[in-house]
């Protein structure tokens, strides 16, 4: 690897950086129970890559809850941390990938989580020293699949998008990074991706196909 094409890849976290998708929605589940409220119609793929703040405003809309989006939200993080030391399960290559990574580029995380779950998960997984800086979902006033995410790690990067690659899994993430006009590549999981969109984007198993894949645009 080399710097050219990129100087920064930009990474998502939940279904990238750790496969924690099941935790996130059991702790929403366990929030409308605690409302005793339904959970069986929940979508487990439309829930994916969401920011929390628009899980929040769905619950409260569906059911005119009175409570505030903030409240809601704040009670699903409080259930979602309890959850993060059972640990997580992550994409083959991902550690290797991160250390071979960060001696080439720089690294910056992008997501749609509150900020105390980024620096809980990524102590937890002992990668937090490979990144230069995280965006959470305080970070921005509007979420994924809106690229403001995306276009504020640019600026804080100070970079263009071309001098970016996103790796994301999820079509929120991806419609964010595409209309951030920075270059993406999709990890494949559980996510449902429409076709439209999947159209646009290279899709790899794990970390290892695509490290192959960037030594052959890097040289």
């Amino acid at each position: 690897m080399n710097h050219k094409p990129y100087k920064y890849l930009f990474f998502d976290m939940d279904g990238v950086l750790v496969l924690s998708e099941n935790q996130h929605f059991k702790a929403w589940e366990q929030i409308l129970k605690n409302h005793n409220l339904p959970t069986s119609w929940m979508n487990f793929n439309e829930w994916i890559g969401v920011s929390d703040t628009t899980n929040a405003q769905t619950i409260i809309s569906k059911f005119e809850l009175n409570t505030s989006i903030q409240a809601l939200h704040h009670q699903k993080k409080q259930a979602f941390i309890q959850l993060i030391e059972e640990g997580f399960e992550k994409h083959q290559g991902r550690d290797s990938f991160l250390k071979n990574a960060s001696s080439h580029f720089k690294l910056g995380l992008v997501s749609s989580a509150s900020k105390i779950e980024i620096e809980k998960i990524v102590t937890r997984e002992n990668i937090a020293h490979h990144f230069e800086f995280f965006i959470g979902n305080e970070d921005v006033t509007q979420h994924k699949p809106h690229p403001m995410p995306y276009l504020h790690a640019l600026e804080k990067a100070n970079i263009q998008s071309h001098e970016a690659l996103v790796i994301e899994d999820s079509y929120a993430g991806i419609s964010a990074a595409l209309a951030a006009g920075i270059p993406v590549i999709g990890l494949e999981t559980i996510a449902s991706i429409p076709n439209a969109i999947k159209s646009q984007v290279e899709f790899y198993k794990d970390f290892n196909e695509i490290e192959n894949w960037l030594l052959t645009q890097t040289g």
